[in-house]
């Protein structure tokens, strides 16, 4: 299968017991025809060494970038609509400075509101709604060389009662001081199974001009949602003085592995952070963003807490998904439902994040949300060097899960570069199993993930432990004994590395398109496609879900 081939995928389904809507997959040639089950590879190119920063990645953008500077003394900055429901958003957005400094910090001073106002024309607003405001502070203390952080003021507004694929205009702000950010408007989507729906797929993404490029792209790209598969602003890439960890100015060659020191001795630095929803702000905006963790969310400090800043910036609406951490829940976009979980809490079958999951799945009324979409950060199936087998252990507890439930497509990021599956069950093609999107190829300044596990050589070694972000192993010998295959393996469909956003085009109740664009291209170049058919009338399940009941 070449580069920007276009195939069809077309979901079925088995009849098992107690299953509910599997997927059986055929591929198919737009016109009908077979297609080729190679799988495909555009490498990276080594001898290119230019410094144009699209292949190998850029440093971040400077902190003195007009792109990354606040807004004048109390007018509000960061602006971000998070989707909560069908008729349901969240506005956040910060005011005031951010505090850095060695030991206790000032208390926080800031008595600017927390208003919208809303209406369905520009500047012509009929409602005015309050919300909340916190802050948070990131703390270490037992080394000289931290600084310790405390927000800018937060606030959040949760929007109720809008009416789907209806356009709002909007704006932030204080009724007292009357200092209110620009006029911008978002538009909601479609409710229930209603056509057509557009999902922006973007993770890794950072804030180099890669970042920037990729964040254009997606706008352009006219997205409804979009779905951010983990790994926001990369703070953690900087102690928490400012100073830039050393191994980002290495160039990965193959063969070269960098160690990446997450420790809550150096910690991180808070104001990138803020640097990034500035550089973000244009489409956050004006685009309702679904977010999840990953790893460099973490940003464990000195009392042990964790996912701190993420939570306080972008929370998510999880108790409404019946979900008891904000780590994981599940929400209806139009006619898919979407669930979101974690690689970085416990997933083993007694553990909560499991339970939840399992209940999740089996009260989907395939009926209403025909699209089953499971989103996490760190991928089960991965060809690249980098990450190779690192979430295997919740692959082997969570995998069974996914399968017995039908999931359509699976959504993944850490790994820096483009990865499409077949469909895919327990490393074997399986026409039950969904298509996995490795999808980091945001661009940020990690760089890329351009060596392959099956480069002669270059597989790595069976690790005794994983990374400090998730030390747990389960090695799998999978290829004839080995660890890694000696070529690109059967269940990989395509893989590039190189930077870039995805769009999932859902058309019908059976039909959706999706496209993976690269950054060094025009905005309506496709690098890689594929078209997915389900067929859910051969499955022979209940369309209600396992318990007959959705939320």
């Amino acid at each position: 299968m070449g580069r920007a081939g276009i195939i069809g995928v077309v979901l079925c389904a088995i009849v098992l017991p107690f299953a509910a809507a599997r997927s059986m997959i055929e591929l198919t040639t737009v016109d009908g025809g077979p297609v080729s089950l190679i799988p495909s590879t555009v490498q990276y190119n080594w001898s290119d060494t230019s410094p144009s920063g699209i292949a190998r990645g850029t440093p971040d953008i400077p902190a003195s970038d007009p792109r990354l500077q606040p807004a004048p003394e109390g007018y509000p900055e960061q602006v971000s609509v998070t989707y909560y429901g069908p008729t349901s958003v969240r506005l956040g957005w910060a005011t005031g400075q951010a505090q850095t400094g060695y030991g206790a910090l000032e208390g926080f001073h800031d008595s600017t509101g927390s208003n919208v106002q809303l209406g369905l024309s520009p500047s012509a607003y009929t409602d005015v709604l309050e919300g909340t405001s916190s802050h948070y502070d990131q703390i270490y203390y037992g080394f000289s060389n931290a600084l310790n952080y405390t927000s800018p003021k937060l606030h959040s507004v949760v929007v109720e009662d809008l009416t789907p694929n209806t356009s709002y205009f909007y704006r932030v702000g204080d009724l007292k001081t009357q200092y209110w950010s620009e006029e911008y408007n978002f538009t909601t989507p479609p409710a229930g199974p209603s056509y057509p729906l557009r999902f922006g797929l973007v993770a890794d993404v950072g804030q180099t001009d890669n970042s920037s490029d990729t964040f254009n792209h997606l706008a352009a790209s006219e997205p409804q949602v979009v779905l951010f598969i983990g790994d926001l602003s990369y703070a953690d890439n900087y102690e928490a003085n400012g100073t830039l960890y050393p191994w980002n100015n290495n160039i990965s060659y193959p063969g070269e592995d960098i160690w990446i020191p997450f420790d809550v001795e150096y910690g991180t630095f808070q104001p990138r952070w803020d640097k990034w929803a500035r550089l973000a702000e244009p489409v956050t905006s004006s685009v309702p963003f679904l977010f999840t963790v990953g790893n460099h969310e973490m940003e464990p400090q000195s009392n042990g807490r964790k996912f701190v800043s993420y939570n306080a910036r972008y929370p998510s609406n999880y108790e409404a998904s019946g979900s008891s951490n904000a780590l994981w829940y599940s929400v209806n976009v139009g006619p898919a439902h979407i669930a979101f979980i974690t690689s970085y809490a416990d997933y083993d079958q007694d553990s909560a994040q499991y339970q939840w999951l399992a209940a999740d799945l089996a009260s989907v009324n395939r009926t209403e949300t025909p699209w089953l979409i499971v989103g996490f950060h760190a991928p089960w199936y991965t060809s690249y060097r980098s990450h190779y087998q690192e979430a295997n252990c919740q692959r082997l507890a969570m995998e069974p899960l996914l399968f017995e439930n039908g999931v359509d497509l699976v959504l993944n990021g850490h790994v820096h570069a483009y990865e499409r599956t077949f469909p895919v069950y327990n490393y074997t093609l399986n026409d039950c199993g969904p298509v996995h999107l490795t999808l980091g190829d945001g661009g940020n300044i990690e760089k890329l993930a351009a060596v392959f596990a099956d480069y002669p050589g270059y597989c790595p070694a069976v690790p005794v432990h994983g990374p400090s972000y998730q030390p747990e192993v389960c090695n799998q010998l999978l290829y004839d004994g080995e660890f890694c295959s000696t070529s690109q393996p059967e269940w990989s469909a395509f893989r590039e590395p190189s930077f870039g956003h995805s769009v999932l085009d859902i058309l019908n109740d059976t039909h959706a398109h999706f496209a993976w664009y690269r950054n060094q291209d025009a905005d309506t170049s496709v690098a890689d496609e594929v078209i997915l058919v389900r067929n859910p009338e051969e499955c022979g399940i209940p369309l209600e879900g396992l318990n007959s009941q959705a939320y």
